[in-house]
């Protein structure tokens, strides 16, 4: 897997953890494949990534988002594609939004 690839903190590894965990608890597969069956987005997996902060990965914590960096989105995407494969599409278009506005927004 990716620990094999690069080298992947503790932390990192902690938040692998709690977020597979989140979303066996939120969305177990019997409820992504109805959902995904249905073209229904999973609004209950989107509020507890939000919860757990997993919309600010990547974004620095003075620029109001979580931290952690670009080794902790592909782990999101990594359990997410494993596990919830449509969240894990929206969450590549979240990481590539925040990258774009990160990079030339500004303030106003």
């Amino acid at each position: 897997m990716l620990k094999q690839i690069v080298q992947v903190s503790d932390e990192s590894e902690i938040f692998r953890d709690a977020l597979e965990k989140a979303i066996e608890n939120v969305s177990p597969l019997s409820r992504v494949q109805e959902l995904d069956n249905s073209k229904t987005f999973d609004s209950g997996l989107h509020s507890v990534l939000s919860e757990l902060q997993v919309l600010g990965v990547g974004v620095p914590e003075e620029s109001g988002g979580a931290g952690g960096d670009a080794i902790d989105q592909v782990i999101t995407l990594e359990v997410l594609g494993r596990k919830a494969t449509s969240m894990a599409v929206y969450m590549v278009v979240h990481f590539m939004i925040t990258r774009i506005l990160l990079e030339n927004g500004n303030a106003e």
